[in-house]
């Protein structure tokens, strides 16, 4: 709801994106005339659109794109998910846009913002409190997080995907820290040999063991067999591949019609 000196004048409703929501005009409006109501239409959309691109700054460039037709289609289409989703979104779920990419369309990601992580795709400046709690109002999230979290206890005020912690056995990890680590250990092998990560980074994000192995499984690394008294070791073997879609059948009743309506 949106207030003037107290009183409600309008009502902030789902649009088409988060960046460009309807503004719907209170009833006690209506004793407008229509050029003053359409003038305070007018304000407040502006109004609106000027919060957004000063404090989600992320937003109003992925509405940019979504309507520049330079874009590209597979760009365009991703921007518009993003939006759709909060600027936050797992890989996996849009891994055919993200493979679409050209070279020009990542580096134009970036300049909007947005990292392409190796689990998730999201954008590091809306993580921040004030414009995590000005997303959280658009999408109409609740239980939030506290300010400055990096790591949840499973089950705590979000601690889940929507609010930039992945779920990783009894703890959630922010987004970007799994980015981080997920550098680090990249940064740490040799190719596919077996190796050690650094415990430092770990430690002092306050991961569990169990926790920092269940992330190195879906960042793509396999267990190797370590000496007893060692730390645990890693080996490269790459993310699972994400499955392609099927061919239905052609022996149904649905491929069968299809033949027929085909001649």
């Amino acid at each position: 709801m949106m207030f003037w000196r107290g009183a409600p004048i309008a009502e902030v409703r789902p649009g088409q994106h988060l960046a460009r929501p309807r503004i719907v005009l209170d009833r006690a409006l209506d004793v407008l005339d229509p050029p003053a109501r359409a003038g305070v239409q007018a304000r407040l959309d502006r109004w609106f659109a000027e919060r957004i691109e000063r404090r989600l700054p992320v937003f109003a460039r992925l509405d940019a794109v979504t309507r520049d037709l330079g874009a590209g289609a597979p760009l365009r289409a991703l921007a518009s998910a993003l939006l759709e989703a909060g600027g936050l979104l797992p890989r996996r779920a849009v891994a055919a846009l993200v493979e679409a990419l050209d070279a020009e369309a990542r580096k134009k990601l970036r300049r909007i913002g947005v990292t392409i992580g190796t689990l998730d795709l999201f954008a590091p400046a809306l993580l921040k409190p004030a414009a995590a709690a000005l997303r959280r109002e658009l999408m109409g999230l609740t239980d939030a997080p506290p300010d400055g979290a990096t790591v949840l206890t499973r089950g705590a005020q979000g601690a889940d995907l929507v609010h930039g912690f992945r779920p990783l056995g009894q703890q959630a990890v922010r987004v970007d820290l799994v980015e981080r680590i997920a550098r680090a250990a990249h940064d740490a092998r040799k190719g596919r040999a077996p190796f050690a990560p650094d415990p430092a980074l770990a430690t002092s994000l306050g991961l569990s063991a169990d926790t920092l192995s269940r992330l190195m499984a879906q960042l793509g690394f396999r267990t190797a067999r370590a000496q007893e008294g060692q730390p645990p070791r890693w080996i490269w073997q790459g993310l699972v591949p994400v499955a392609k879609p099927k061919a239905p059948p052609r022996d149904n009743a649905f491929a069968v019609l299809e033949a027929l309506r085909r001649g």
